[in-house]
């Protein structure tokens, strides 16, 4: 029986395992990637639900929640435009021979509708509104030259200049915008 107890202790000693040695990044690293893995859409989750306001935060702070203004919508005041007669005006050139051609139209506030009966208008009666303006506009272009209006923004000074004479001038018609549907200049 010795010899079996040798093939024993023999064939024992040939099949255990020897023990394999495993490094701790093996194992590490995987966890590690599960945990913030998770944190990550834990946090994004609740993240956002507290901005969508379906989680509240069981704190009330006043101080960090911006004040919400009332937005407030102004109409713009009730106008209609009102198209002068086309105008020819000989310019303050020193030889007399430049001319100026313009169609102008402007945008007025409307009067305040107050309950009145409605007056009939006399067919023949002039509008005092637009001869007004027009005499203002006629003064202002006839003292203008060509070499002023012909420069790049000489049309944007000559408005700027009606609507000061027009301010001045014609204080009870306010007149918010002006419009030049004709232009020409013209050299002799």
């Amino acid at each position: 029986m010795s010899t079996a107890a040798n093939v024993d202790t023999a064939t024992t000693e040939s099949i255990t395992p020897t023990p394999v040695k495993v490094g701790v990044g093996v194992i590490l690293i995987p966890v590690l990637l599960s945990t913030v893995l998770t944190l990550g859409v834990v946090g994004g989750g609740a993240f956002y639900l507290i901005r969508s306001g379906k989680l509240g935060t069981g704190v009330q702070n006043t101080a960090a929640q911006p004040a919400v203004a009332p937005i407030i919508v102004v109409a713009p005041p009730a106008s209609h435009v009102l198209a002068l007669e086309p105008m020819i005006v000989n310019l303050s050139d020193a030889n007399g021979r430049a001319y100026l051609r313009a169609s102008v139209s402007l945008r007025i506030k409307d009067e305040e509708k107050t309950e009145r009966l409605p007056e009939k208008k006399d067919p023949k009666a002039v509008d005092a509104v637009a001869t007004e303006l027009r005499d203002t506009t006629l003064a202002v272009l006839s003292r203008q030259t060509s070499d002023g209006l012909l420069l790049p923004d000489g049309r944007e000074a000559l408005k700027q200049t009606l609507e000061h004479e027009y301010k001045v001038r014609n204080t009870e018609i306010p007149v918010f915008e002006i419009y030049f549907t004709d232009f020409l200049v013209q050299r002799g």
